[in-house]
Formats: C-alpha cells, structure tokens, sequence
C-alpha cells in the first residue's frame, strides 16, 4: 500500500511545476504555485478531524480507508477527465487563438509564452526576460546547468531545512496534541487541522500578495518570504519547548503559529524553483519532491534519536 502511495505521491511536485509552466502568466506565478501546493494542507484539513470522529465512532479506524480509498478514486477520476497538459495555442497560425475549449482569448494572452526561456542564465536575468522570443525556448533538459546554478542549490538546500520542520509537525503534532497537551482522541483530530488550516490560508495569502508587491525587486521579495516563514517557525518552536504538560491553549497557539508560519515558503523558495527554472520546473520540484519523501525517512528516526526515553 505504501509503494503504491509512493508511486502517486511522486508525481505531485513535477506536476505543479509542469502546470505552473505550462499554465501560468508570470504575474500570477506566486499564486498559481501557492494554490497548487496547497493539496498538501487540504489534504490534512480533512483527513485529521475525519479520521478522529471515525476511529471514535462504531465504525472504527478501519472506516478511515474505505472511505480514503473510495474517495481516492472518485478524484482519480476527475483529474484523468479534466486534466490538460498544455494551452495548446499555435504561434505559427494565429497566438490568439486558443484550441484549449476553456481558455479564452483573454486568457491565452495573459498566460505568457515567454515562461519559457533558452537557457539557465543568472537570476536576475531569468526574471527579466519579457522580450525573449517564444520560440526558441529549450526543448531538452539542461541537468548540468541545473545542477551548477547556485539558486537552485539554494532552493534545494531551504528545502531541506524546511521540509525536515514541516514534516516533523505533520507526523508528530498530533501525539502531542494528545499527550502533552492532553486533549481527548475527538478533539485532537480537529486541534491538528487548525494549525494546518492556518498555514493553508496564509499560503494563499502569500501568494498573492508576492505577485501584487511590486516596489520591491523579486529577489528581495523571496528573501523576505523565505526568511520570515523559517524564523518565525523557528522562534514559535523554541517557545514551544518551554510549554507545561496540560497547558492547551498556551500550546496549541504556538503550535499553530509556527506551522501557520511555513505557509510563506510557497512565496519562498518554492515560487523561485519555478521562476529560475520556467519549462524545467518539473525536474527543479521533483527533486524537491525527493527531498519530501527523504525527510519522511529521516524525522522518526531523528525522533527516536533524540528522545529516546519519549519523555514529555
């Protein structure tokens, strides 16, 4: 079950990449991608109050995968339906018509094609390429050049750092929402979606406003993003650490703070994977996906390493 889960879960990150490519104009890059990262949040949204009310129902914890499972296929479905690679315009008949069914004229104008450029340059020249031609855009992917520019180590490096935070509240919260601060089973599942709600919001949020500010250089708008989502988190979870055994509200507002607070990364690092990358933003975020799936390894045995006793 886990591999088959690993399998569709691999496929998330290059899939955003891809349709933000593909789909977005680069005045709305920080939302398009903040609202496609947001699966992860939804996801948690709903399945930690819903699984808490089953597991304490008759129905037992056994409910919670039938009813993944079925609504699993359900969206299965409407992604194979719905789902479309490209926009599919022509520039050598005529750049304004548009042979998506859903996309409007306006829309295809405003969908750029100069997302795509010739090659992996610097970044302050990535952003400012509004005058290259469409059609010489680099069909094959540049792994070395990729792998050489230094922005891109630093997104992949953030990622790390943040991913390894980000998964540790998501695979532990809720134990210690029941066990430190002592809520009961019911109340634990709906304690550890609010914070993941929060985050969601904010993520939105930080998204839109990136695109929107423009006084400021973009470059100087992710380190801002970047910086205040893992230190904000960083000083919620050091404040965290000195919270008493039953002290709920005290814990669960800083909790929820410091989870609310990674929100920002989706105007961080990730809207700079794809702004550096443009048409290979698929292969810049599935390596971010690998580092995701890595610190799902990593957290419980880091955990384990470090408090052996599980003393709280």
């Amino acid at each position: 079950m886990q591999g088959t889960r690993g399998i569709s879960f691999a496929a998330c990150m290059p899939t955003v990449g891809s349709i933000t490519a593909a789909w977005a104009s680069l005045r709305q890059n920080g939302f398009f991608i903040c609202c496609l990262t947001t699966f992860g949040q939804i996801s948690l949204i709903y399945a930690m109050p819903v699984s808490g009310q089953l597991c304490a129902s008759s129905y037992g914890w056994e409910a919670v995968y039938y009813l993944n499972a079925v609504l699993t296929v359900i969206f299965s479905c409407a992604w194979f339906c719905l789902y479309e690679q490209t926009v599919e315009y022509s520039l050598q008949s005529d750049p304004r018509v548009a042979r998506h069914p859903m996309v409007s004229s306006y829309e295809l104008a405003d969908i750029n094609p100069n997302n795509f450029c010739p090659s992996l340059q610097s970044f302050s020249q990535l952003l400012h390429v509004s005058a290259m031609p469409a059609l010489e855009f680099q069909k094959s992917i540049p792994y070395i050049q990729i792998l050489t520019t230094p922005t891109i180590l630093g997104v992949w490096i953030g990622a790390v750092g943040c991913l390894l935070a980000l998964q540790l509240v998501q695979m532990f919260s809720p134990l210690y929402i029941r066990e430190v601060l002592q809520y009961s089973v019911q109340k634990t599942g709906f304690a550890a979606a609010l914070p993941v709600l929060f985050q969601c919001l904010v993520k939105v949020v930080a998204g839109y406003s990136s695109d929107r500010i423009r006084s400021i250089s973009e470059t100087t708008k992710l380190r801002i993003y970047n910086t205040f989502s893992l230190g904000a988190s960083a000083l919620a979870f050091c404040a965290l650490s000195f919270v008493k055994k039953g002290e709920s509200t005290r814990g669960i507002v800083l909790i929820t703070l410091a989870t609310a607070m990674f929100g920002l990364i989706g105007a961080g690092f990730v809207k700079c994977a794809t702004l550096v990358s443009r048409q290979h933003s698929h292969f810049v975020l599935a390596n971010i996906q690998n580092i995701w799936c890595s610190t799902m390894l990593i957290c419980p045995v880091l955990v384990t390493f470090v408090a052996v006793l599980i003393l709280w």
